[in-house]
């Protein structure tokens, strides 16, 4: 979906509860993560990881374990934060690897989830329970097949 200018700037002012994080080679913005914590007092314990995006000449280097581990360095450390959920196309092998690195277990495949360059794509969804969550309840994440 494409975001109106509004919801963008609003994703875009740093809080406790939403930010973005960016890699930088001197000036030039290379890589780029953001994320979210939940409104509503029902879901506030799970967050949303989001335009995770590396530079294609920046690639294999490193730069999205980086962001993503400072992303969860974060998330781990907020109160109440029980679980961290993404949302990533299920062709993109290398980062349903990366994320897996990091201990996110798979929720579910959408099928036709997105249509880009003319074909239909579907969207694999993951969670992480946070350290602390973990700590109190044991490692739950379960790792589906991806179909």
């Amino acid at each position: 979906a494409v975001l109106g200018l509004d919801e963008f700037e609003r994703r875009l002012v740093k809080n406790d509860n939403r930010w973005v994080l960016g890699a930088f080679s001197g000036q030039a913005l290379v890589g780029v993560v953001g994320f979210g914590r939940e409104d509503s007092e029902k879901t506030r314990h799970r967050g949303h990881i989001w335009g995770m995006h590396v530079d294609a000449a920046w690639r294999r280097k490193g730069i999205g374990r980086a962001l993503l581990a400072a992303v969860l360095s974060r998330t781990d450390a907020i109160p109440g934060l029980a679980s961290v959920r993404l949302g990533v196309t299920s062709t993109n092998l290398g980062a349903l690897s990366l994320y897996r690195s990091f201990g996110f277990g798979s929720l579910y495949t959408e099928d036709e989830y997105l249509f880009a360059d003319g074909s239909y794509h579907s969207m694999h969804f993951m969670r992480r329970w946070s350290d602390a969550s973990r700590r109190v309840t044991g490692d739950r994440a379960k790792d589906l097949p991806v179909a």
